[in-house]
């Protein structure tokens, strides 16, 4: 009888050191690798878009454009013209227009309180342009988008050919997407700006007389 106790008192013995080893070796499995400290907490942003520059106006805003697109920033000799900005393709027919003029407008819808809503496609579709609101219409071949910021109008309208649409719309999407307000310049009334690309893609034309 004393026999019999004494082995099971073996086996359970053993029956536990075998779960002790097996639990030991599952904590050393998945036990988490040391994190250095002198490794910082995030890492800094970089833009990881090819194909892709930056634009800066003096005016105080900022977008990106794809590679193959020129920006051709007019001088106007008027102080109610912030910035006029021609924006072409090498690979296909159409336009961007970006103004940022001076406005007496108190909130942006009144901006539609003397045009003809019903001829527009599709009706006023609401957006944003950075942060502040926006509105959207289609006219024939013509997007327009604009927006209204403390006396500043912004209209970006996008022409294209009916075979085009489709190209100019996704350009006219990424610039209103990427479309930020940065500190203006000491000039602000003198159109011109600067590209993070040195391949010279930012042409200044001629000064342009507004009447």
């Amino acid at each position: 009888m004393k026999q019999k106790i004494l082995l099971g008192v073996l086996a359970l013995v053993f029956f536990v050191g075998i779960i002790i080893l097996l639990r030991n070796r599952s904590q050393t499995k998945t036990a988490s690798p040391t994190v250095s400290d002198n490794f910082p907490s995030s890492a800094p942003t970089v833009r990881t878009e090819t194909g892709f520059k930056d634009y800066t106006d003096p005016a105080g805003f900022k977008f990106s454009y794809p590679a193959e697109i020129t920006v051709a920033a007019k001088n106007i000799s008027d102080d109610t013209v912030y910035s006029q900005l021609d924006i072409k393709s090498q690979e296909a027919s159409g336009s961007i227009s970006l103004k940022a003029v001076a406005s007496s407008l108190a909130k942006i819808d009144d901006y539609f309180a003397s045009k003809k809503t019903s001829s527009f496609f599709g009706g006023v579709k609401k957006l944003k342009l950075a942060d502040i609101d926006a509105r959207q219409y289609q006219i024939n071949n013509q997007l327009i988008t604009v927006a209204l910021d403390q006396g500043v109008m912004f209209t970006i309208t996008t022409e294209y050919p009916t075979d085009k649409k489709d190209y100019w719309k996704k350009i006219n999407d990424g610039i209103i997407s990427s479309f930020a307000f940065v500190e203006p310049t000491v000039n602000t009334s003198a159109a011109g700006g600067s590209s993070s690309d040195e391949s010279g893609d930012v042409v200044f034309e001629g000064e342009e007389i507004v009447e």
